[in-house]
């Protein structure tokens, strides 16, 4: 259950600098580009938001090599921080319109 987690941080990590770096295209599904008035703060605040993820996924690799007894639960906490980051930026890019 562990490789799936170690899998995902590289990807995750790498997903994130080409939001936070990726000017005025259009890369977010989750957001309306016709009412955002600043797509770079945007993408600059959702790449920020990204490699907070990919951070707390190393985390809960590196702890689930730790206590591999615990496994199943890291990788339930690693969808559970996916569904909440989602969230985030789906409510927090509304004050970018």
């Amino acid at each position: 259950m562990q490789i799936a987690i170690f899998i995902a941080i590289p990807i995750l990590f790498v997903v994130a600098l080409a939001v936070r770096f990726a000017g005025a295209a259009k890369i977010l599904n989750v957001v309306e580009y016709s009412k955002v008035k600043d797509p770079v703060a945007l993408h600059t605040w959702a790449g920020n938001r990204l490699l907070v993820l990919s951070l707390i996924v190393l985390l809960l690799g590196t702890a689930s090599l730790q206590y591999p007894t615990y496994g199943a639960l890291f990788v339930i906490a690693f969808i559970f921080a996916v569904l909440v980051t989602v969230f985030w930026l789906m409510i927090g890019s509304g004050k970018f319109q």
